[in-house]
C-alpha cells in the first residue's frame, strides 16, 4: 500500500501524533475554511521513487499526510491549482541507518 485515501478520516501516524495536531494545520488560503485529512503517502512508496535519470536518491519519510479544503472551494473548470497542506512525519528509524562519511 503506497497511498491511503480517507476524506475527513483519521490519518495513521507512524508514531504518536503530534500534540495539538489541529493547530498545526492552516486554514485554506483560498476561502479561509478549515482543512481536513484527505489522504496519506505510505512508507512503501519510498522504495519506488526514482529520478528522471534513474540517479540514486535518498528520500525517507514515515508518512506524508495531505490536508485539503473542507469545502472543496474550487469550482468546475478552475485552472489554477489549489495549494493543499502536507504534513511530513519522519521515519523514526531513519537515524539508525545513516552512514557517516
Amino acid at each position: 500500500q503506497i497511498l491511503r485515501y480517507s476524506w475527513k478520516g483519521t490519518p495513521l501516524f507512524i508514531t504518536t501524533s503530534p500534540p495539538a495536531m489541529n493547530t498545526l494545520i492552516p486554514s485554506c488560503k483560498n476561502c479561509g475554511s478549515s482543512r481536513v485529512f484527505e489522504f496519506q503517502l505510505m512508507p512503501a512508496l519510498v522504495s519506488m521513487l526514482k529520478t528522471a535519470s534513474n540517479e540514486d536518491i535518498s528520500v525517507e519519510f514515515g508518512t506524508v499526510l495531505i490536508y485539503t479544503c473542507e469545502k472543496s472551494c474550487w469550482t468546475l473548470g478552475w485552472q489554477i491549482p489549489q495549494e493543499e497542506f502536507p504534513y511530513v512525519q519522519a521515519d523514526p528509524d531513519q537515524a539508525l541507518f545513516k552512514v557517516n562519511t
